[in-house]
Parts: C-alpha cells; structure tokens; sequence
C-alpha cells in the first residue's frame, strides 16, 4: 500500500511538471541593446494576467513586468478591426452561456491563427498581452526568464529560458532549394527540418533588375498540407518560357529573417512545350 501510493505520487508529480513546462511557450531574440520576448500559453484567455521575471548569475529572479492584454475600448478607439480585436476578446458579445460555450468553440479553434499573428506581427503581441522587450540588458552578459500566468486566480509558472545577449547575428540559411513545373505555376520546395514555420520567398523574372519579395508578410509553411501538395510554396506565374530565379529566406518569431538561400534558376515551360524542347 505504502509502495503504491509513493508510486501514485511521483507519477502526479511527473505529470504536474509535465504541465507545468507545457503550459506557456517562451521565445526570446537577443539584439544587443535589448531582450525582446514573445509567448504562447497553451489555454488563451483574454484576461490572462502574466508576471515577468528576469534573473542573472546568482541574483535572484526580479519581477520586470506585469502584463495582460490591452482594453477593450483602448483596440475599438484605436481603429482596429472587428476581426482583429475577436482574436484578442472572442467572448467580449457573449451574453448567456450558450454564446459563452461558442465562443469558448471557436476560441479553440482559432488558436492556430493566433498564434501565427503573434508571430508575423509585434504589434497584435504586444496588443494581446504576450510580448516584451526587456532594454535594461548588458551585452554579453546571460539572462534567465520565466513567467507566472494568473488566470482566475491561479498560477502557472512557465519553464526557465536563459539567452546571452549579443549582437544580432542572421541564422543559417535554408538548403536544397528546388523549383520545378506544376500545372499552376512553378512548384518550390526546400529543407524545412521537419517543422512548420515562415518564409519569406523572392523572386527575379528574366526582364527584371532585382529580387522581389512575393508576399507582404512571411508565408506559414505548415508541412502538413505541404506533403499532400507535393510542394512548399505554388507561384502561380503563367508559363510563357520566361526563365525565374528565387531565392528563401526563414523568418524567426520576431520577423528577423536568415541569411538568404542559394538561388534556383528555372525556365518555366510553355503549354505546349516539353524538357526535350529545352534542349
């Protein structure tokens, strides 16, 4: 009996840090002159409350911010749109518990499309509550971060992330870029290590001058979707026989973008035409 309920125990205990580490998402950028930092916590909710703390050598842990998502009123008064400000406040309308169970729904399901607007854009994470840029930094000195998330009382306190602050520095780039015909457009693909995340692609048609980037924001790639396509990204040019070069770049959290990829090069085929034809 003893045995087992030691047993009991220590798999709660597991199962608690488990959570515990699950729970919120930490993602930090060193610049030099700052630390910025964006989250993501397993269960959204507009009045999460998040405390920030910041630790260094044997210091210990300070509290550097409390922060939750901007008012209701201050988003509608500043012209954001209706859409943009139901991924910050999905149950704000709901008024009986049918509509609070719907918007709980769709909160759920949104989730993914939150996600991604922190990433692609500082501003909605700064909006929602899930970013900071922490100034009162040394360069070349480490950090360590972690946040409590308060929701309705109680507390959940994330895993510890620790970064030197240096210099930005570009990461690698991505590898083995290839382009090939697809009956929409020129099919590209390249080494994504086995996980989702955005890219920015830019192209070159054989009478222009310079690279152009295809897309305002950096393109999601989800592998997902990409495998049953056969294909990272589709430009939907026409196949007229002009040649197109490309080249990729990944963009981090923080819209910081990798050094460039090496460039392809590919003639795209008329309708009529073959790769024999080429030749």
């Amino acid at each position: 009996m003893k045995k087992s309920i030691i047993l009991m125990f220590l798999v709660c205990s597991f199962l608690f840090a488990q959570n515990k580490s699950d729970s919120i998402k930490i993602f930090v950028q060193s610049n030099g002159d700052s630390v910025e930092l964006k989250w993501l916590p397993k269960n959204y909710m507009s009045d999460n409350i998040y405390k920030l703390y910041r630790s260094s050598g044997t210091k210990k842990r300070e509290l550097i911010a409390t922060i939750n998502a901007r008012p209701y009123d201050f988003l509608k008064n500043s012209g954001f749109s209706d859409d943009y400000i139901f991924m910050i406040y999905p149950f704000k309308d709901a008024n009986t518990l049918i509509e609070r169970i719907k918007g709980e729904q769709v909160n759920s399901k949104i989730s993914v499309f939150r996600a991604i607007k922190i990433a692609e854009d500082t501003q909605f994470a700064r909006n929602i509550g899930q970013y900071y840029k922490d100034i009162n930094v040394e360069l070349n000195k480490t950090y360590n971060y972690e946040l409590d998330l308060i929701v309705k009382d109680k507390k959940i306190t994330s895993s510890k992330v620790s970064v030197k602050n240096k210099a930005f520095k570009k990461e690698n780039p991505v590898f083995w870029i290839q382009a090939k015909d697809s009956n929409l457009g020129v099919s590209l693909n390249w080494d994504v290590s086995n996980k989702d995340g955005f890219y920015n692609i830019y192209r070159k048609l054989s009478n222009e001058k310079k690279f152009l980037k295809l897309t305002r924001k950096p393109s999601y790639i989800n592998l997902k979707s990409a495998k049953k396509n056969n294909s990272l990204y589709l430009d939907k040019i026409p196949n007229d026989g002009q040649t197109v070069e490309y080249y990729v770049t990944k963009v981090n959290m923080f819209s910081k973008e990798s050094i460039a990829s090496t460039t392809v090069s590919y003639t795209h085929l008329r309708a009529h035409e073959t790769r024999e034809d080429l030749v």
